[in-house]
């Protein structure tokens, strides 16, 4: 098995869901160093969905600890 560094697991995992050709998210989150962040991502793949041609994304603030269970996000 190969482990891809954290933010390529990360993408894999959102890339893996999609089924249109331009998904994109202003909802997403993710977590570093027991903190989350907020995340926007758009995604252009082949007609297929078997291959990515354009991943576009944005890093937000972190995330208030007192907003985490809003988003069910754990600790």
């Amino acid at each position: 098995m190969v482990l891809l560094p954290p933010m390529n697991r990360l993408f894999f995992a959102l890339l893996a869901w999609m089924a249109l050709p331009w998904p994109a998210s202003t909802g997403a989150a993710f977590r570093s160093k027991r903190q989350w962040y907020r995340l926007k991502f758009k995604c252009e793949t082949a007609p297929d969905h078997m291959e990515v041609l354009q991943l576009r994304y944005r890093i937000g603030d972190k995330i208030p600890e007192s907003d985490w269970p809003k988003y069910n996000l754990y600790n």
